[in-house]
């Protein structure tokens, strides 16, 4: 089996590309042959991580294309522009460039399998360049977003979308919302998950919060990982740690961003130095790490698919505090409760705007989440409910669903596992 694996922006620094890097790596240790297109900036070096297990092609933004990467998140950790400012010139030639690519590589590497991330421009190109070979589509949740906010462009390639072998959703909510928005069948759109990576992220042997005392003389961790930006509510996480300002705590950052809500926020952290730590865009192993020694993971996104981050942190030993989208309430909601603290979320306009008027309880909720974790002194015991929802999302069992899918279209080989189950 051959696999072209497909994605339109940088393929190591957002989930899609962690989700992407570790497909690919399966893929190698099931003998697949893979290659991989992906959009990347101008000086854009291959990680390691891809360059040993797949063939690299790559769209060059700043050069091939004479702007920068269009970003399947509004906010970017690194320079983008957004879909919904894209001229008509520059989507045409955004769907050129690829499109001969495409082309090329039907010629040159004749896949079996195409697998494109994300149900948006380059999907529906990739649907209408191979009309003869499955094309599968990993939905992040991020597009769901652009389809919305973008109706011009969703109206022009949503036929072609409609023409997918089949999608990959994250949550049954997911799945449902793909369904509705898209007027994709259920019976092609198939819940595999998201997952981690379980020989990075594994808890310290005693992992318990320790809140400052004669024994352990440090204030309880917190950290936060991901975009520095609005719709991940990092602004209101600030908010809610002043009002607990009389509290021990200190809070570590670990991402990046770009723009006026990024500089806003780095400004925010330096006014608490001592308090607040940034460390900016971190490796898994480096992220690991950090997750280990922290003691409260806080997420209070506005809008998320299904956050690997979640998984990771819970992996580590941390508690959770993370706001109650589906993707959260389907995984973590039947957790214990001194492990995972679920804050409802604002009522939202356009699908990551807070409506202002809710945003003083949506703040007092985070910190008081966030105190009752700190306040409880329960060890995070063993417990088979984390343990199964840990196993059921790693890498290899995230992947041998999509590989199932993909044997079913190409007459291959499902992989064979007592604990592999269907999730539709």
């Amino acid at each position: 089996m051959r696999i072209l694996h497909l994605l339109s922006q940088r393929p190591d620094a957002t989930g899609s590309g962690v989700t992407l890097q570790h497909f690919v790596r399966s893929a190698y240790r099931h003998r697949i042959d893979s290659h991989l297109l992906a959009g990347v900036p101008l000086n854009f070096e291959t990680p390691s991580t891809i360059q040993s297990f797949s063939e690299f092609s790559t769209v060059r933004f700043e050069e091939d294309l004479p702007f920068v990467i269009p970003g399947m998140s509004d906010a970017m950790p690194y320079p983008s522009i957004r879909f919904r400012d894209l001229s008509s010139r520059q989507l045409d030639q955004y769907i050129s460039i690829f499109r001969d690519r495409l082309e090329h590589l039907q010629t040159i590497f004749q896949p079996d399998v195409i697998h494109s991330h994300h149900l948006w421009v380059l999907t529906s190109i990739a649907t209408d360049v191979f009309k003869s070979i499955p094309v599968f589509s990993s939905s992040h949740g991020s597009d769901l977003r652009q389809f919305v906010n973008c109706p011009n462009i969703a109206e022009m390639i949503l036929p072609k979308l409609r023409n997918v072998t089949g999608v990959f959703a994250l949550t049954q909510a997911q799945k449902r919302e793909i369904e509705l928005l898209y007027g994709i069948p259920a019976e092609r759109i198939h819940v595999v998950g998201a997952g981690y990576d379980d020989t990075i992220f594994t808890p310290l042997p005693d992992k318990t919060i320790r809140s400052a005392s004669h024994e352990q003389p440090r204030p309880p961790r917190l950290l936060y990982a991901g975009k520095y930006s609005k719709a991940k509510g990092v602004p209101w996480l600030f908010d809610a740690l002043n009002i607990l300002a009389e509290h021990p705590w200190e809070l570590h950052l670990a991402g990046g961003g770009e723009g006026r809500e990024y500089d806003e926020i780095i400004q925010r952290a330096l006014s608490m130095p001592g308090r607040i730590f940034d460390h900016g865009l971190l490796g898994q192993q480096s992220l690991a790490d950090l997750m280990r020694i922290c003691d409260v993971f806080i997420l209070p996104s506005f809008y998320e698919g299904l956050p690997l981050v979640l998984l990771e942190a819970l992996a580590c030993g941390c508690r959770i505090v993370a706001t109650g989208l589906p993707g959260v309430k389907e995984l973590f909601g039947n957790l214990p409760a001194h492990i995972v603290r679920i804050v409802p979320v604002p009522r939202l306009m356009n699908s990551d705007q807070p409506v202002e008027s809710d945003l003083p309880g949506f703040v007092s909720n985070i910190a008081a989440a966030i105190a009752d974790l700190i306040r409880s002194q329960h060890a995070p015991e063993d417990s088979d409910d984390i343990a199964c929802l840990l196993n059921r999302y790693t890498w290899a069992e995230v992947f041998k669903r999509v590989y199932s899918h993909y044997c079913r279209v190409t007459r291959g080989n499902p992989p064979q596992s007592p604990d592999f189950a269907e999730s539709d």
